[in-house]
């Protein structure tokens, strides 16, 4: 992609496509195609249902993708996990948008997709397994999507455990988003982008803590206005009082 995001076409959903009767059994009477959806059922180990036979339809018809190329789309699904038809139709539209017409380019794209998946699941340290279906489409999203080489990926993914400690899937994806907000698609482009947002930070005033003004005290002693005594005066009071008490007995 040299470092361009791929822009992504608009399709529909392939399975809610409604295939006439007419049409499916047009195509069914092919023998070739008739010869697919028998190793697709094979691959899945059941029959295919009506949504899943238009989504088939709707890769041959639509897409214009070849028998082989379908055929290899649901090895390469099944083999690596999935079955659900959802996943395998996200991977037919980006091979669609990748401009993929044969089996060999296919084959292609998805060993350099699967190296990346086990790329990363190394660098979060979760390796030995193969990619759940969020976190492929997560790594499809950055390597198709986004256009980014592995090198800027595994970047990513070590300032994320840097940052958290754990395997975040989103926060890996904030960190690539802004890279490619800012058109970092090399790591030279990366690195002068930290060094422009450390410079920004320097120059920017630091902020002083805020003064807390003193509030009137409740304390209805201190709001209470001080008076002046002349406390020689009242001794000699409180002492001529005492004398007289005494006097007085």
């Amino acid at each position: 992609l040299n470092g361009a995001a791929a822009s992504m076409k608009h399709h529909v959903e392939p399975s809610s496509m409604q295939y006439s009767a007419e049409k499916i059994s047009e195509l069914s009477a092919d023998e070739n195609f008739s010869m697919l959806l028998y190793v697709i059922e094979s691959y899945l180990g059941r029959p295919l249902s009506i949504k899943e036979t238009n989504a088939i339809v709707y890769f041959y018809d639509s897409l214009d993708f070849s028998i082989e190329l379908i055929d290899y789309l649901f090895e390469y699904c099944v083999s690596n996990g999935h079955t659900h038809m959802r996943y395998i139709e996200k991977v037919a539209l980006s091979w669609a948008d990748l401009h993929i017409t044969t089996a060999d380019e296919a084959r292609t794209q998805s060993e350099t997709h699967q190296k990346a998946c086990f790329a990363v699941l190394k660098a979060f340290g979760l390796g030995g397994r193969m990619p759940a279906a969020g976190e492929a489409e997560f790594i499809n999203k950055w390597t198709r999507t986004y256009g980014f080489s592995l090198e800027l990926i595994l970047e990513a993914c070590r300032r994320t455990m840097m940052a958290v400690h754990t395997p975040s899937f989103e926060y890996t994806d904030k960190i690539l988003s802004n890279w490619k907000s800012l058109g970092a698609y090399t790591m030279t482009e990366v690195l002068a982008a930290d060094k422009a947002r450390s410079a920004e930070k320097a120059a920017a005033p630091a902020k002083r803590p805020a003064v807390k003004q003193a509030r009137p005290s409740s304390n209805k002693f201190h709001n209470f206005n001080q008076r002046s005594y002349d406390y020689a005066a009242l001794e000699k009071k409180l002492a001529a009082k005492i004398q007289n008490g005494s006097t007085n007995k």
